[in-house]
């Protein structure tokens, strides 16, 4: 998928370390799984079942080459807005609906992540357990949304944070248009 973002779209000295470019929806690429909470949790849980699910998905991970850094990005497409728009909203109910819900023996909190507009539709939300701390923005373009997710130290850098939401959804808008 050419909306993907790739090495040489970030700043420093990237390199891939897991990629599935396949259009193929697999199973867990729909849905919420592992997650137990309370029973407002539980429903936002249920309710990511019956959500929209995705025409075709990509992902990619990569590692900043002299870092622990690691970025990782998914594309999903929708069969319409309604789709991509129920999967931004997920990420609203995860925050607010299921911090301190857990995930196998950890816990999982959410917290709040400021970022900057982007896209038709944008949320962050900052993710901790078990001592890992993931940055995680989704950003809706028409029926199609990228989550770019930065690990540990990845989003301390808002500058970094800010050039490469600016170029997912770029690269988003491009792949629209072809």
């Amino acid at each position: 998928m050419a909306a993907v973002l790739a090495p040489g779209d970030l700043r420093g000295a990237w390199k891939t370390t897991s990629e599935d470019l396949s259009p193929d929806v697999k199973e867990r690429d729909h849905g919420v799984y592992g997650v137990d909470g309370d029973a407002a949790c539980d429903e936002v849980v249920a309710g990511s079942f019956r959500s929209a699910k995705a025409t075709a998905v990509a992902t990619r991970t990569m590692r900043e080459s002299n870092q622990q850094t690691v970025v990782g990005v998914s594309v999903d497409a929708f069969a319409s807005v309604e789709g991509a728009t129920q999967k931004v909203e997920l990420m609203r109910q995860m925050r607010q609906k299921c911090s301190g819900a857990a995930v196998g023996t950890y816990t999982v909190e959410y917290g709040v992540l400021s970022t900057p507009p982007r896209g038709d539709e944008s949320y962050g939300v900052q993710i901790r357990a078990n001592g890992q701390r993931f940055d995680e923005i989704v950003m809706r373009v028409g029926a199609t949304t990228v989550t770019v997710t930065f690990a540990e130290s990845a989003g301390d850098d808002t500058e970094f944070v800010d050039a490469t939401t600016a170029q997912a959804v770029e690269k988003l808008r491009k792949a629209a248009l072809r």
